[in-house]
């Protein structure tokens, strides 16, 4: 089974660690860091090595447990902030979107007053005729 953050969560709700679950989110490096150093991986080590630590030695369960209590506090101050910053990313976004929504509704007015002024146009100059 390939793992990624969201699974990688998913394994530490089961094994009873769901603050350290709720704290593997897009922005949360530094929960990530305080688990590879936890479990004596790398930095840059995958979902699927964090799984795979997890999985292979019952110790290292022992291990988040501890962590998860003693940082417990900063953990949840750490996951708060990336949800915060996610979700500021996200309002950016809808509001750059909005902009973007109204300045097609500006144009397509415009050409909508364009195309009804033609239209008068035509009708003017045909009926003349």
């Amino acid at each position: 089974m390939s793992f990624d953050w969201k699974s990688l969560g998913g394994l530490l709700a089961k094994q009873g660690l769901p603050i350290l679950a709720n704290a593997i989110i897009p922005g949360s490096g530094t929960v990530v860091a305080l688990i590879t150093n936890a479990l004596g991986l790398s930095h840059d080590a995958s979902p699927q090595d964090i799984a795979t630590a997890i999985n292979s030695n019952p110790d290292n369960i022992v291990k988040l447990k501890e962590l998860q209590d003693k940082h417990e506090e900063a953990i949840v101050q750490i996951s708060t902030a990336a949800e915060v910053a996610a979700i500021q990313a996200v309002n950016t976004t809808c509001k750059q979107m909005q902009e973007e929504i109204a300045g097609f509704r500006r144009i397509i007015m415009q050409s909508s007053r364009s195309l009804l002024l033609i239209c008068r146009l035509y009708l003017f100059y045909s009926s003349s005729t």
